[in-house]
């Protein structure tokens, strides 16, 4: 009787989580504005960064469209982007590009270790270079070097980033099971999901979204394309 009360009660907090996020799907702008294109854009909390003295961004996952970090560093000033991508064809658009000076690019990967590791590509997608092989066709690989987000932040002397995001073709899922919340906090979490390439993939973004949540972050915007961006709890949004 208690596993069957312990499973029903399991079903019925997915069932509202599931109803929730539908919810956010297609209601209106209340507190969420669109910062990027419509490729490489997320929404963003603007009302918890208005009061910051400086706005820090760990941006994972660039491959040739920084709109969003560009929309950053124009609306807020002393902002300063740390992005990261390690695809050859990333690495050699960013170098052609004029930067600006708070814009700092490293050619790393974003993992749930440190060290060289090996990433497929598909040959579709340029700039989809990803942990996972999700392109059967396709066998090609190359080695890049991968540090967590934890080797990162403790680097730069960072315990507090106001905006973590992630478009990093699948590798969120092994980001987020090894994140230590404990030792660094977020703002917001903007982040791509790519349960598509799991074979239980959906219940592996239904779980992360659990991890997040009991871990303090709150999902407030879904996009049509369904970039997720969550919030920290502690932090009060006011609809506008």
């Amino acid at each position: 009787m208690k596993k069957i009360v312990k499973f029903v009660r399991r079903k019925w907090k997915q069932i509202k989580r599931s109803f929730k996020l539908i919810k956010l799907k297609f209601e209106g702008n209340k507190y969420k504005r669109w910062y990027g294109s419509e490729y490489g854009g997320f929404f963003v909390s603007e009302e918890i960064l208005k009061n910051r003295d400086q706005v820090i961004v760990y941006s994972c996952g660039v491959g040739n469209d920084i709109s969003f970090d560009i929309k950053i560093i124009k609306k807020y000033k002393q902002s300063k982007i740390y992005a990261f991508d390690p695809t050859p064809i990333s690495v050699k658009w960013i170098e052609s590009q004029k930067l600006p000076d708070n814009f700092f690019f490293s050619p790393i990967g974003i993992s749930n270790k440190n060290g060289a590791e090996k990433m497929y590509f598909p040959k579709n997608y340029g700039v989809s270079y990803g942990i996972l092989n999700w392109d059967i066709e396709n066998k090609d690989e190359i080695m890049v070097e991968m540090q967590t987000i934890e080797r990162i932040a403790e680097k730069h002397g960072h315990k507090f980033i106001d905006i973590l995001k992630m478009d990093i073709e699948g590798s969120e899922f092994v980001v987020f099971d090894s994140l230590d919340f404990k030792k660094i906090e977020f703002g917001q979490i903007l982040v791509e999901f790519h349960e598509r390439f799991l074979e239980n993939g959906k219940k592996k973004l239904e779980k992360t979204i659990a991890f997040l949540e009991e871990n303090g972050y709150k999902c407030f915007a879904i996009s049509d394309d369904f970039e997720y961006s969550f919030i920290n709890k502690r932090f009060k949004i006011t609809e506008k």
